[in-house]
């Protein structure tokens, strides 16, 4: 996803997700790092959003699904890059996001 160009609904590049939830489907890891663009929490595909369809394709395979923007200024990283982040795990697994930097 990009936060360039014409931002159309239909772009393919949307749909991408859809691939990568079935590759999860197939080799089903126990940690899963998604990280794009803050629109893609907006972006819908046949009237769902991405989270909304992490959520409905992994969780019944026993998957937490947890988001959530950061920015890089946050962490000691000296510019501000908000991005958002899936942390995906096996629910027999636990995965926290990070502290931010005091």
């Amino acid at each position: 996803m990009s936060v360039a160009g014409k931002k159309q609904n239909n772009d393919p590049r949307n749909s991408l997700i859809l691939s990568v939830i079935d590759f999860i489907k197939r080799i089903k890891p126990t940690y899963i790092l998604i990280e794009n663009v803050e629109g893609m929490l907006k972006t819908s595909i046949n009237n769902l959003t991405i989270p909304l369809i992490l959520k409905k394709e992994l969780e019944p395979l026993n998957y937490i699904v947890n988001f959530q923007v950061l920015d890089t200024k946050d962490y000691s990283i000296p510019q501000s890059r908000r991005r958002v982040f899936f942390l995906i795990h096996k629910s027999n697994t636990k995965w926290n996001f990070p502290k931010k930097d005091t």
